[in-house]
């Protein structure tokens, strides 16, 4: 009797069997197609901004719709969850489904829960956001005295995983006490 064979995954290194697209353990995928890779890698940020700007985030959606009924077809049962900031608030997120189960009222209830549930796990970002104590910064860009006491303002770096973008704050000028640099010049990369 032969071994299965076995692949590592590209993000957990956690040996999955090769006849398996998703990492048992991360859910991450794990095509080692060349072409994929190659495509997958271009997907950046520079590149949701060319889309959203020339309006093709519909046509991007309407993909992904096919996709689904492709492999509906395939004999797949498909679910697709993607999410997207509220218009009224930028710190919510909506989530929505997309699937091609019959449409009864138990099938309903389920997917509804199970949106509610991936907007709550889109609204917790990143699990490095939520448990650093200590951010990194990229400057102090500006002095201030407020009620008597000095305060710096921070220019923070964004988050290493997730990207998460941080608004400047006045922060207590003693947590930056050990450096120098003056309000126009970048300091040195810390942490606060």
């Amino acid at each position: 009797m032969t071994r299965p064979k076995l692949r590592p995954c590209p993000t957990c290194q956690t040996l999955n069997k090769a006849s398996i697209k998703t990492c048992t353990v991360c859910y991450g995928t794990l095509s080692t197609k060349t072409k994929f890779i190659k495509k997958a890698a271009t997907l950046d940020g520079k590149w949701g901004q060319g889309v959203v700007r020339n309006r093709n985030v519909n046509r991007i959606i309407d993909s992904a719709r096919i996709a689904v009924l492709k492999l509906e077809a395939l004999g797949f049962k498909t679910i697709l969850f993607y999410g997207h900031r509220d218009n009224k608030s930028l710190n919510k997120w909506v989530a929505d489904v997309m699937t091609h189960f019959a449409a009864s009222s138990v099938n309903k209830a389920i997917l509804d829960k199970m949106r509610r549930v991936y907007e709550i796990l889109l609204s917790k970002g990143c699990r490095k956001c939520n448990h650093q104590k200590v951010f990194l910064f990229e400057k102090i860009i500006g002095r201030r005295m407020n009620e008597g006491k000095a305060e710096c303002e921070i220019c923070w770096l964004p988050c290493s995983v997730c990207n998460r973008t941080w608004d400047n704050t006045w922060e207590p000028a003693c947590n930056f006490e050990c450096l120098t640099a003056t309000p126009e010049s970048p300091g040195p990369s810390g942490s606060a």
